[in-house]
């Protein structure tokens, strides 16, 4: 056996999950069956008693993948104790790399817990909408699980993981179309302005194309540049050791409010475009531009 499955952490997350995909299971299946009745259903007290039955099967869903908020913290935390068993891996960076499967893994539970959020604002939609959704998040979720236990039965105990030190020291210039850091920050504000434009403007569209495109952009400069007054360290260039205890945990306060700031986005474009949702996309994103600025501020007005 891989000495990763003897991990506490790795059985704890695998028996959490294989609960939870237990419990979608059972509630697919009678979501499924719930459909099927109702289009056969004869009389008001059969519906209203259906009704009542695919409001529980809701609630539970709901519950489950409010536990997969959870468990991507958990993941991430898990990731970050496998340090200590696999030589050269010095945070979640050098773990995902250990093999091909560890990116793909953790976007897609990226993704998941996106499009999850997203299906719990559909709690007061038609039912059989909801369903199709769930049984298209069901898929993924048990093709994520797959994917993890891949992840973790190929990670290795005995060759060196490239982490940092390895990955980011190179000649190469790692920021897409060859992009200056003076060049990528400028662009960092300029989507910044574009996002708050198109709330200004209303316009969903251009929302959506400016919140892609400073998602993009803000991903390297948060690695290439922010992140290295972050650590006070201009060599090191890492989105995931911000989320340590010797950094405040403060990546977890910056990767909050882009999550948050995506998906207040797709609420608004998806399902309404009331001013509350508007308000909560300037502020998130906002909240995230300061938690980004605030160091390199303080390190060029202060510490000058």
């Amino acid at each position: 056996m891989n000495s990763i499955f003897l991990s506490t952490e790795v059985l704890v997350g695998l028996f959490v999950e294989s609960l939870l995909i237990l419990t979608l299971s059972y509630a697919l299946f009678q979501g499924l069956l719930i459909l099927q009745k109702t289009k056969l259903a004869s009389t008001r007290e059969v519906q209203d008693a259906l009704d009542k039955k695919s409001y529980l099967v809701s609630t539970l869903v709901s519950l489950a993948f409010v536990v997969k908020v959870l468990l991507l913290v958990f993941f991430t935390y898990t990731l970050d104790e496998l340090t200590h068993i696999i030589p050269g891996a010095m945070c979640v960076t050098g773990v995902l790399g250990t093999n091909q499967y560890g990116t793909p893994l953790f976007l897609l539970k990226v993704a998941i817990l996106l499009s999850s959020s997203l299906w719990l604002v559909m709690s007061k939609k038609d039912f059989s909408k909801r369903i199709l959704v769930f049984l298209v998040l069901y898929i993924l979720i048990v093709s994520e699980f797959i994917l993890t236990l891949s992840f973790l039965s190929n990670i290795s105990t005995e060759s060196i993981a490239s982490c940092c030190s390895v990955k980011y020291i190179s000649e190469d210039n790692p920021i897409p179309f060859d992009l200056s850091q003076v060049t990528l920050v400028q662009l960092f504000y300029l989507f910044y302005i574009f996002v708050m434009l198109s709330i200004y403007k209303k316009s969903k569209l251009f929302l959506f194309l400016s919140v892609s495109a400073f998602v993009y952009i803000a991903y390297y400069a948060l690695v290439y540049f922010f992140g290295t007054y972050i650590y006070a360290d201009a060599a090191h260039k890492c989105p995931f050791c911000m989320l340590k205890q010797e950094y405040n945990f403060i990546g977890y306060f910056i990767y909050a409010s882009l999550f948050l700031g995506v998906f207040f986005s797709l609420i608004y474009i998806i399902f309404n475009n009331d001013k509350y949702m508007q308000k909560r996309v300037s502020i998130v994103f906002t909240l995230f531009l300061l938690l980004l600025s605030v160091n390199f501020i303080i390190s060029k007005v202060f510490l000058m």
